[in-house]
């Protein structure tokens, strides 16, 4: 296959980017407009707060579309018309954002065209195979249901992987029920990737030009970026979760830095409420975040009323407004965990319901088990890595013990050793810069902001400490740290202002090298390519197939991939309705 095979795929994954992120933009600036966010885009502040809270409006539209339909062409009519109106609603507010970008190419040439040719070269990358095993698992597999079907009745009885209820499973869909149909490669989070960096490299002109009034927040994301890009980079090309949830957490954390240090009352209004969506991502996306999102509501109400001499008034109107707004995004969203598992919370049998669908309480509690056995006895990523398992796994019981020993801190501290020594030395520096008398924000106000992560990390150590979970939160403290540490010593300020214009040249430099590197899975992807694209790999399906209820159900061998719907089908499962298994399932009752 000629090389230049690659340049119409390269074209198509770019045309994409402009399409989708129009369409998230779109939805940002018409959230915007709901909220009376007016002064945030006449400021003409950072635009990518803006866009994830359209990412998050998005989720919440095909949340409720997919309850009637599937998450194909005709699910994108209502959020093209919301993002029109978004667009045609702010075109004045527009023009000062298009005058700052001009302005910035205009004052950074140099910069901008390497950030050019870094996109091209970024659009290449991405149109290679996932890297990530779980995503020829059942992370395509997720796409296709939600794209091929609205939300269907006992989906988690089929199989458990397709009911996490990720959010971010659902713009997957829509991309796969429209322009990416039966593709391995998905432009989700390589768009959040380029955004996420476009919007670093104007923090750091702006750091380095002294034009930013947000230094701690602007140079926190700054760091934070610099510790993620890797793990951003190298994962983007597969539909994880993990990269929302590092990006979410990225402005969950500056966003509430900044509502930490305004005083003025209708600036910090705009920021609470700009927080809200980054908080009901972190939630919806992954439910052990739930701890970090709840907590930062809290922290952001508490400098609300702090900022306002602890109006009481104040602090009812912003609560109100809290409640209302996670009762818009969470009420659908628990509404689809009982439809497709009958859980208020899955795998939590506590908040099983009894319903003709919902999945048993064993498979519930096998569930829970192997997540957290998994997150305790290794953490490479890759179930075909038998070097990243811990010895402690190659027990015949260790699927059982680590519920209840606590035999697995051994060998799990020597595989993530390295990440709490970042951790640990993160705390040393955060606690010799709060006893300095010179400092931006008090010991009071750091606790308060870095404890929804801090108790995160305890939450997610108690149940499932895998890295892959807790980096996120890690990285936020972690960065908090080195920020406030840099902010507090104004050579050592004034030095990374200087530097920091060439940190996106660096992470430029060092995600080629990550490319070059050719990171893509050969153990378990074999993917073959058609006009420049890699394809996904054609699941292996046996011949032996089962008979469910009259229709035929396929053995697969290895990963799903873009196997048939009705695949993977445990004996005891049964049809709701027999001649349609789009209508859900259920489990036959012993």
């Amino acid at each position: 296959m000629p090389e230049t095979a690659a340049i119409p795929a390269m074209a198509w994954i770019i045309f994409n980017w402009l399409l989708w992120g129009g369409l998230i933009l779109g939805c940002g600036l018409s959230f915007c407009r709901i909220t009376r966010l007016h002064d945030y885009l006449e400021d003409g502040r950072s635009l990518f707060p803006v866009f994830f809270s359209g990412y998050a409006f998005l989720t919440l539209l095909l949340t409720i579309e997919h309850y009637f339909t599937a998450l194909n062409y005709y699910a994108t009519i209502a959020p093209a018309a919301i993002a029109l109106f978004g667009f045609i609603s702010s075109l004045k507010d527009l023009r000062t954002y298009y005058t700052k970008a001009y302005q910035f190419i205009h004052e950074n040439r140099v910069v901008s065209f390497l950030l050019l040719l870094a996109v091209i070269a970024y659009a290449f990358y991405s149109i290679l195979g996932p890297v990530i095993f779980d995503t020829g698992k059942y992370h395509l597999q997720t796409a296709k249901w939600y794209a091929e079907s609205p939300i269907v009745y006992g989906l988690g009885n089929l199989c458990p992987f397709f009911a996490y209820n990720n959010a971010n499973f659902l713009l997957a869909g829509i991309m796969e029920g429209t322009t990416l149909h039966e593709s391995s490669f998905h432009v989700m989070n390589t768009l959040l990737v380029v955004a996420f960096f476009i919007d670093i490299t104007a923090t750091c002109s702006q750091l380095f030009r002294g034009q930013s009034p947000n230094r701690l927040s602007n140079t926190f994301a700054i760091i934070y970026a610099i510790l993620m890009f890797a793990f951003l980079f190298g994962k983007s090309r597969s539909i994880t979760p993990a990269i929302t949830l590092d990006i979410a957490s990225c402005y969950t954390m500056k966003l509430l830095i900044e509502i930490t240090l305004n005083i003025d009352r209708n600036a910090t209004r705009q920021l609470f409420t700009m927080l809200l969506p980054f908080c009901a991502l972190l939630f919806t996306v992954k439910l052990s975040y739930a701890f970090q999102a709840c907590l930062t509501v809290c922290a952001g109400l508490y400098f609300c009323c702090r900022n306002s001499d602890y109006s009481l008034k104040l602090l009812k109107r912003y609560l109100r407004w809290s409640i209302l707004f996670f009762l818009v995004f969470f009420l659908p969203w628990f509404g689809r965990n009982i439809i497709m598992t009958g859980h208020l919370i899955f795998p939590m049998n506590s908040t099983r319901l009894d319903l003709q669908w919902s999945v048993p309480q064993k498979d519930a509690h096998q569930v829970y088990a192997d997540v957290k056995t998994w997150g305790r006895g290794f953490d490479s990523g890759d179930p075909t890595d038998n070097a990243g398992r811990s010895k402690f796994l190659n027990r015949p019981d260790a699927w059982e013990l680590p519920l209840f020993s606590l035999e697995w801190i051994r060998p799990w501290l020597k595989l993530v050793w390295y990440n709490l020594c970042i951790w640990a030395f993160s705390i040393v520096l955060l606690a010799v810069t709060l006893i300095t008398r010179r400092r931006q924000i008090s010991i009071a106000a750091s606790l308060i902001i870095l404890a929804p992560w801090f108790i995160g990390i305890l939450t997610l150590f108690a149940t499932a400490p895998t890295i892959r979970f807790m980096r996120a939160s890690l990285f936020v403290f972690a960065a908090y740290s080195f920020a406030l540490f840099i902010c507090n010593l104004k050579p050592l300020e004034r030095l990374f202002a200087k530097l920091n214009l060439f940190i996106p040249l660096l992470l430029i430099a060092a995600g080629l090298l990550y490319y070059h590197k050719g990171v893509v899975n050969k153990e378990y992807y074999q993917g073959a390519k058609v006009n420049g694209f890699e394809t996904a790999p054609k699941p292996t399906i046996s011949p032996e197939r089962i008979m469910i209820d009259g229709i035929p159900f396929y053995d697969i061998q290895g990963s799903l991939w873009y196997a048939p719907l009705n695949s993977e089908a445990p004996a005891s499962l049964r049809l709701i309705d027999k001649n349609n298994i789009k209508k859900g399932f259920r489990k036959q009752h012993d």
